[in-house]
């Protein structure tokens, strides 16, 4: 994760405390991934849970989560684990 790296070490540079989480730690990646991992499964056939007119729905309801997510978060991600 270059960008990580950078913007880390970035903040080292000038002297501000290296603030935040691994990626592995945040809610919203997890929110995402399992929502994105529901939706390639159902659009593949794999797996019949999603009927195809709640895909929409899930759409909106997991943007939905995704900015509650972001607006109750503290911390930056600075690392991946």
């Amino acid at each position: 994760m270059g960008i990580l790296r950078d913007i880390r070490n970035e903040r080292i540079a000038e002297g501000k405390p290296v603030l935040g989480k691994g990626l592995l730690r945040s809610k919203t990646f997890w929110v995402n991934t399992l929502g994105g991992l529901a939706t390639v499964l159902s659009a593949a056939g794999s797996v019949s849970f999603l009927p195809t007119p709640i895909a929409p729905w899930l759409a909106a309801g997991l943007a939905i989560v995704n900015v509650l997510l972001r607006t109750i978060s503290k911390e930056p991600i600075t690392s991946v684990k």
